[in-house]
């Protein structure tokens, strides 16, 4: 099963996800060439046959895939493009919800999808998604950002952010996750409003483990997911909470025999996703 996410990522302004990348990428340069090394070789690793990167089941997995291709982009390295987009472009027509998304990414980035009929399938995206998808939704702001004119997708999301925060006004705060109080925060100071973004940030600091990471509620542990999320949303302003050497630690800890990051240090294998993940909270430290 895939991991669980947060409702309001999908409402961060564009330029912020393509910082992500940006970000993976700097947390990529903080690691040995030894390091590099390891972690790469245990992505290729997980490349099938076929095509496609395995997720959790072991299979060819689109989500996964996708995770894998922008961890070697931000690994600077090498992998085998053709049989990736080959296997993508067979699986594209029977796929659904993000891993749909994920396939358009994935071809459109590689050059290998027709514009147009990507952005027909975004209008159809935007137009029929749930809100319960909206993982989807985040996934799909990628696609904004590919197909959109960027101040038009800025008043979307704009426009988005003002709801939202309206929305959230009236919730127990102490019941947030982790990363959607995090969004929360940059949402407010995308608006100006101080009040939700200072209650935010007393919140984030409450979560924060004495040994590092952040943890997902009160009263869990750190996880992999809410620190990055955490530390990539809070490097976006000034005074936001700042990483220490044990968030550092925490997120090193997470890194796996396998060669891939995990959820969690007490877990015995890593996956794609996670290891992502890692990178973008090792580009934020």
């Amino acid at each position: 099963m895939k991991s669980p996410h947060y409702r309001l990522m999908e409402k961060m302004p564009v330029p912020f996800l393509k910082d992500m990348q940006r970000a993976a990428s700097a947390g990529a340069t903080t690691m040995l060439p030894e390091a590099v090394s390891v972690l790469t070789s245990a992505i290729l690793r997980c490349q099938q046959s076929g095509g496609g990167f395995c997720g959790l089941d072991g299979e060819p997995d689109l989500y996964y895939s996708f995770f894998a291709r922008q961890s070697l982009i931000a690994l600077g390295e090498e992998y085998d493009q053709v049989a990736l987009t080959g296997w993508t472009r067979s699986v594209l027509r029977t796929s659904s919800g993000v891993d749909r998304v994920c396939a358009e990414l994935i071809l459109l980035q590689e050059g290998h999808r027709f514009r147009p009929a990507a952005f027909f399938f975004l209008l159809r995206s935007l137009g029929g998604t749930r809100a319960v998808d909206s993982y989807k939704l985040f996934l799909t702001a990628f696609l904004m950002d590919e197909l959109l004119p960027e101040k038009l997708t800025r008043a979307l999301i704009n426009r988005a952010a003002a709801t939202t925060l309206r929305e959230r006004s009236h919730t127990d705060f102490n019941a947030l996750s982790t990363p959607r109080a995090a969004v929360c925060a940059l949402l407010a100071h995308m608006t100006g409003d101080q009040a939700m973004q200072q209650r935010m940030a007393e919140l984030l600091h409450q979560r924060h483990q004495p040994s590092g990471g952040y943890a997902s509620t009160s009263g869990a542990k750190a996880d992999l997911l809410s620190t990055a999320v955490v530390l990539f949303v809070s490097s976006r302003f000034a005074d936001a909470v700042k990483a220490d050497r044990s968030d550092r630690a925490f997120i090193e800890m997470c890194w796996q025999d396998d060669g891939l990051f995990s959820a969690a240090p007490d877990q015995t294998s890593g996956d794609l996703e996670h290891t992502f993940y890692a990178l973008l909270a090792l580009g934020c430290v």
